[in-house]
Order: C-alpha cells, then structure tokens, then sequence
C-alpha cells in the first residue's frame, strides 16, 4: 500500500461520533487498500465536548486491508503542530 502515489480517502458519515474512521482506496478502480482509524485516548474523548477537536492531539492507525484487527501496517501521530511519522 506505501508504494502508491495517490490515494482516494472516504470518510465514514455518522451522528455524533467521536473519533474519525476512514477508508483508502485506489483512486482508479475504488478497491479498498486499507483503513484508518483515529484512536483518541479516554481523556480527549471528554475534552472534545467542550474544545475543539481540531486543537487537540491525535492518534492515527492505518491499516492494510479492509479489517484492522488482521494487519497494522503503520501508526502516526497528529497534534495541533506537528507530525511525527512511526513504522510499525
């Protein structure tokens, strides 16, 4: 999957949902490649009632496949200002 130079990202729509599920798709022929799924811990959970989810930090997990349980492929993670990148 990191061989590819373009992605089609969609966003999974729900009401009130607290973290953010994506899939990744090849743009050409929209087969799923892999998934990512955004992993707040319990803490940023609350605060995202009260601030704004976008100031507060992140973690990211992206996974090969269409099934995160089988295969993790690489973790980032996101804050308000930087961006650090881990191999897994």
């Amino acid at each position: 999957m990191l061989n590819r130079k373009t992605f089609f990202i969609r966003e999974h729509v729900g009401a009130l949902k607290l973290a953010n599920t994506y899939d990744i798709l090849d743009p050409e022929t929209k087969e799923q490649l892999g998934i990512a799924k955004e992993k707040p811990g319990a803490l940023l959970h609350v605060l995202r009632f009260f601030l704004d989810k976008r100031k507060l930090p992140t973690t990211v997990k992206v996974y090969e496949g269409s099934d995160p349980k089988m295969n993790r492929i690489c973790c980032f993670r996101l804050s308000a200002n930087s961006l650090s990148l881990s191999l897994k």
